[in-house]
């Protein structure tokens, strides 16, 4: 008989090898587990606040800003040809909700000369400090401001200089109030029991009503024309592809849901919240939030201006709505200040432009490395 083949049976581990196995599996997993500790905080560090200094200043863009006095610059300039155009943002009124329309009331041209950028103004009827009132000097602070009908004042396009504000996103701030304009350049008043006051694209019609808060963020002209005329102005194409669009929240309290003026918003550029310049310490108060210089090409369009230390200084819109419907927050400073608070003006008011916007994270690592995001 033949003897049947028996199969080989697979050995058992013994104790000891089952010990060693799980003790290299540990040890291994134990190792990557430190390299990806390892490259994560490694990442991290790129993405922390630290890496981009809240406070570190650059330049971006550029806009009209100081006005020449040199005699040989005006003398170069004043033989140029220029093509005057009329502003497009100026309006004026009749003193009462409803009026507001459109005014010639300023011009401007843009030329270069000996390889700078100029852009020349003629106030031919003063602009008032309110889209509701008529285009008098009573009604106007450019008087106020030394500015004179019917004369030719030139303005140096000079770079931006921005403050980041917060770091984690990209947040800058402009260091100067730039322009003058209202909050919204519409305005009427619809139930006053109510004190509802809000604005409309249209004319008033009692068969279409296209009514909305005049303090919403979101449908405000300010807000159209920060992301269309300032934002093709001041940046070139390729400065443009430095700034993200960025979400962003407006409203300050329960009273402004109950409005309908919460809005979230997304911009390249925009107009700082409440909440963006209160969450500075008490000390950045007076050099990034109150005392904020305002440029002779703004106080030339209107914004009031006061003297404090041989510097003008103005209040700039926020985009945070009051508690009604016509209010709007801003960030207010005078020469009689003492603690820092939060203002409330009409959205009919021509205010200070402060520009806030978001870099976008390879503008930022330009800036880590010491160099300028464009």
């Amino acid at each position: 008989m033949q003897k049947s083949e028996q199969k080989p049976s697979k050995k058992r581990k013994t104790k000891k090898e089952l010990r060693r196995n799980c003790i290299i599996l540990a040890a291994a997993v134990l190792f990557v587990a430190v390299l990806c500790l390892f490259f994560a905080s490694d990442y991290n560090k790129l993405l922390e606040p630290d890496s981009y200094y809240k406070g570190q200043q650059l330049s971006l863009g550029s806009y009209p800003q100081s006005l020449v006095s040199d005699k040989e610059t005006l003398a170069a300039l004043g033989e140029l040809e220029l093509d005057w155009k009329y502003f497009d943002d100026c309006y004026a009124g009749e003193d009462y909700y409803g009026t507001m329309k459109r005014t010639d009331c300023m011009k401007y041209a843009d030329v270069a000369c000996n390889a700078s950028r100029y852009r020349a103004v003629v106030i031919e009827q003063f602009r008032p400090n309110s889209v509701l009132s008529p285009a008098t000097a009573e009604e106007s602070r450019q008087d106020e401001n030394g500015f004179e009908q019917n004369k030719v004042y030139w303005f140096h396009y000079e770079p931006i200089r921005w403050t980041i504000v917060n770091p984690s996103q990209g947040l800058m701030l402009s260091r100067a109030v730039l322009d003058a304009m209202p909050f919204n350049d519409s305005f009427y008043w619809v139930d006053r029991d109510f004190d509802k006051n809000v604005f409309i694209d249209k004319e008033l019609s009692s068969t279409k009503q296209l009514f909305t808060p005049a303090n919403l963020y979101k449908t405000s002209s300010v807000r159209k024309w920060l992301n269309s005329g300032f934002y093709e102005l001041a940046f070139s194409g390729e400065e443009q592809q430095d700034i993200k669009g960025t979400w962003h929240l407006t409203h300050e309290s329960s009273e402004s849901v109950k409005y309908g003026l919460c809005s979230l918003n997304h911009d390249k550029v925009f107009l700082p919240s409440w909440k963006d310049i209160s969450r500075f310490q008490k000390e950045e108060l007076n050099t990034l939030v109150r005392f904020v210089p305002v440029t002779d090409y703004a106080r030339c369009r209107g914004t009031y201006s006061v003297l404090r230390d041989g510097k003008y200084y103005t209040w700039y819109w926020l985009s945070t709505p009051g508690d009604g419907c016509a209010d709007v927050f801003s960030a207010y400073s005078n020469k009689d200040i003492i603690n820092f608070d939060r203002q409330f003006f009409y959205a009919y008011s021509v205010g200070g432009i402060r520009c806030a916007a978001c870099l976008k994270q390879s503008a930022l690592d330009r800036l880590s490395a010491g160099g300028e995001a464009q």
